[in-house]
């Protein structure tokens, strides 16, 4: 035991549940030995403390005193022992429990609308309920009340991350007016009839790989509403293809310093697995032309005419097409007749503040390096007050178009502006893709991703030189966008459009 300060301390993990008994032995340097009074401690089994996960029963439509059959999905990490289904609040009786559905036939007596709700027990005795309660239409009438037939969902296998199209057959006497997807028990919405084929379809995206319950609630003319059989999806995890679609690795610009109307060599560290083919030096924005590409490294001589500060980062493309910018370096061109000073003097101001609306950052001195939080650019928000990153110049650059009005801001004042959400992609500026994924994605606006299915609708929508179009996101951003409808022709997105909706940082962030 460790001793200290008059008490003696162990720790201990009991491995069988049950009572025991704990006395302590001490000894002092005479060896002279004492013990405790004898205590008693009693070891519990650790319990499961997650209720079932319930789904919502679908609408049904009932004749007063005739049974119908009501089901819905369920989930525990122990398993369910039972499942209860309430009529108006009333214990309706148990339910039949099987490969996640709960299915149950009930009878109401009385006329009208009732309502239906599902509560579930697991093994460790946790209770979960339907989120929402369903309503049952219960008439006298014995008119047409023949739910309509669904198939199985199909296909029973996907990829994660990449759109897939669900498809079920359904027929009805007097006609299908809508069916809707439910994944997991969760309503995914309607599904979309083709004529052609007589089948209901609709897309939808799986973000993590493994098993998952599908079936289609589907309503006849007459408003009667049939679940179709559930069926279980397998999603497989995303695997790389053999096609080479990883862009470039481009450094910063180096050196950080140089003089004006003097010839500077800038360059960049380039790396790629098929190999850099070109390199185009960016300087404030504009392409000031080739970048010699040797050893890794890609250089340009350039001569800076007047003083001041400017932006400047390599754009590559390799072998595969692929196409990577680096991160910009903010260069101090220092005037040739000046006396050379300390960058701390030249950029110093302690008292610096900007308006709600500005671009603002720190001041970068000599030793900064490229991780240092003065590199790092935000948008002062005009309406919420908060301060918002670029996580990349790429994005900055669908939003302005230089770096000219950056606000230089004290450290103090820096800090009293809480942050907020980063600033993605304007919509309708540029086409993005992560770099483990093949899709290309349109913005739109508050940045939501839209699958694009197919080169033909890129093609179709931006021109034939879509893909110059494309910039890369790293997988780390990933969770700060949202997933919409993919795009599978010209109509259904209107780049033009979308640029006009959102003229402001602001607005995207609504």
């Amino acid at each position: 035991m460790m001793l200290g300060n008059g008490m003696a301390q162990a720790k201990y993990s009991f491995i069988n549940v049950g009572d025991h008994s704990i006395i302590v032995f001490c000894a002092d340097a005479a060896n002279n030995v004492g013990k405790s009074t004898e205590m008693f401690i009693r070891v519990s089994e650790k319990k499961d403390a997650l209720a079932p996960i319930v789904g919502t029963l679908p609408p049904v439509q009932a004749i007063a005193g005739s049974p119908v059959t009501v089901s819905t999905t369920y989930s525990d990490n122990v398993g369910v022992t039972v499942c209860t289904v309430y009529l108006d609040a009333v214990d309706a009786g148990a339910m039949a429990l099987a490969n996640g559905m709960a299915t149950s036939s009930i009878t109401v007596s009385k006329e009208g609308s009732h309502t239906l709700y599902v509560g579930c027990v697991d093994a460790a005795g946790n209770v979960g309920a339907s989120p929402s309660a369903t309503t049952i239409d219960v008439v006298a009438t014995t008119g047409d009340l023949t739910v309509p037939t669904i198939g199985s969902i199909s296909p029973v296998v996907a990829t994660q991350n990449s759109t897939v199209t669900f498809t079920v057959s359904v027929s009805d006497d007097s006609g299908v007016s809508q069916c809707h997807l439910f994944i997991d028990g969760a309503d995914q919405g309607g599904m979309k009839y083709d004529a052609a084929t007589q089948m209901f379809s609709r897309y939808y995206t799986f973000a993590h790989s493994g098993t998952f319950p599908l079936y289609a609630d589907c309503a006849d003319t007459v408003g009667n509403h049939g679940t179709g059989p559930s069926t279980d999806v397998v999603v497989a995890v995303a695997t790389e293809t053999k096609t080479d679609v990883i862009a470039p690795s481009v450094g910063i610009i180096t050196p950080t310093t140089a003089i004006a109307t003097i010839a500077t060599t800038l360059s960049a560290a380039v790396d790629d697995s098929v190999g850099v083919v070109s390199c185009e030096l960016y300087v404030d924005s504009v392409d000031v032309g080739a970048m010699t590409v040797a050893n890794g490294t890609a250089s340009f001589l350039y001569t800076f005419a007047t003083a001041g500060t400017a932006a400047a980062n390599a754009y590559c493309k390799d072998a595969a097409g692929n196409a990577g910018r680096g991160s910009s370096s903010y260069i101090i061109v220092e005037d040739a007749s000046a006396a050379i000073v300390p960058v701390a003097e030249v950029v110093s101001n302690t008292d610096a503040s900007a308006d709600p609306g500005n671009l603002i950052k720190l001041a970068c001195y000599s030793n900064s390096d490229v991780n240092d939080p003065c590199k790092a650019v935000y948008y002062y928000g005009a309406t919420d007050g908060m301060r918002h990153v670029f996580p990349s110049e790429g994005a900055f650059m669908t939003w302005f178009v230089n770096f000219d009005d950056v606000v230089i801001v004290s450290d103090d004042f820096m800090q009293s502006i809480p942050l907020g959400t980063s600033v993605v992609y304007r919509p309708g500026a540029r086409l993005v893709k992560f770099e483990s994924l093949k899709t290309v994605y349109a913005v739109t606006k508050g940045g939501v991703l839209r699958a694009i299915d197919s080169e033909e609708t890129a093609a179709s929508i931006y021109g034939k030189d879509w893909n110059t179009l494309v910039d890369v996101i790293s997988d780390a951003f990933f969770s700060k966008y949202h997933f919409g409808e993919p795009i599978t022709d010209a109509t259904g997105y209107d780049p033009d459009a979308e640029k006009e909706a959102v003229k402001t940082i602001d607005a995207n962030l609504e």
